[in-house]
């Protein structure tokens, strides 16, 4: 399946329970934004499908570790960027597991995985934390959760993401990466 949509990523933002600082805080921030991905970002079916689907985990807790160690700033803009950069680093960290002997369509090679390898794509990374900063910048901190910018901005940064993939072909190494885009959603 692929992540939430944007529906899904603004009522469960609107339902998040504040901690005890009254701000919705890392905990309650790193725990809503993984279960929207964890388990769920998948490629594009009209690029490449694998059988059995991968499984992606997003490293929450460098996320949660960075915004754990933010101290409070009269000035909003140094947040959003600690935020960005420590979804820059979860996200480059995150994994995207291929099980050995899963089949590739359309086929590279034999079409059988070996012993494959999928990362985040780096520049896909930055791409994507560059907009998510873009987007957090320009928005204010409304009065009302419900209209917050933050489950857009990140949505809309995960969907940006590409994968690429090493050793997908089980008789002959693949001479270059697959770079496969995700599931797009609205």
């Amino acid at each position: 399946m692929p992540q939430d949509p944007l529906s899904v990523w603004k009522s469960k933002y609107k339902d998040l329970k504040p901690d005890e600082s009254g701000a919705v805080g890392p905990k309650n921030l790193t725990n809503f934004i993984d279960e929207r991905v964890t388990q769920k970002l998948e490629f594009d079916p009209g690029q490449a499908t694998l059988s059995p689907p991968p499984t992606f985990t997003w490293s929450k807790n460098i996320f949660k570790a960075a915004l754990s160690a933010l101290v409070a700033t009269p000035d909003p803009a140094s947040s959003k960027t600690v935020m960005a950069t420590a979804w820059i680093s979860a996200t480059q960290a995150s994994t995207m597991v291929i099980a050995s002997g899963a089949t590739l369509s359309p086929p590279v090679g034999s079409g059988i995985i070996g012993t494959a390898v999928a990362i985040v794509d780096p520049p896909s990374v930055t791409l994507a934390g560059a907009q998510l900063l873009k987007d957090l910048l320009k928005a204010d901190s409304p009065p009302d959760q419900a209209d917050s910018v933050l489950p857009v901005a990140f949505q809309k940064a995960f969907a940006a993401l590409t994968f690429s993939i090493t050793g997908a072909d089980a008789t002959a190494p693949t001479p270059i990466p697959i770079v496969l885009p995700l599931t797009k959603v609205k």
